[in-house]
């Protein structure tokens, strides 16, 4: 039976494009299941707030990009973006790297 090399391959920041071409694809820890949650709570007010849903509501009514960083406009936002670890320095690098390419990030 052959062996199957699990070498890292060192690649330039397109590394951060998956076999399919998708943005973040590469980065499995990027890509974690979030889970069943429906709702957080909004680390500003302390209380019991949904979560956003992209289906119903608009991203940039809850959420603004500022220096790489995303930011809570509102409890949906700030509950979301705390649960979600929208800010972990590893996305935060990600963004900061695919804005240096002329990429979208958000």
């Amino acid at each position: 039976m052959g062996q199957v090399s699990h070498r890292a391959h060192s690649r330039t920041p397109a590394r951060w494009l998956g076999r399919c071409g998708k943005l973040g694809a590469g980065l499995p820890a990027l890509q974690r299941p979030q889970g069943p949650n429906l709702a957080s709570v909004d680390p500003e007010t302390e209380e019991l707030a949904p979560l956003f849903n992209p289906r119903v509501d608009t991203w940039s009514e809850h959420f603004a990009l500022v220096e790489h960083h995303i930011v809570g406009l509102t409890v949906v936002g700030r509950a979301t973006a705390t649960l979600l670890d929208m800010n972990d320095s590893d996305r935060i690098q990600v963004r900061a790297e695919l804005a240096a390419l002329g990429q979208d990030v958000v």
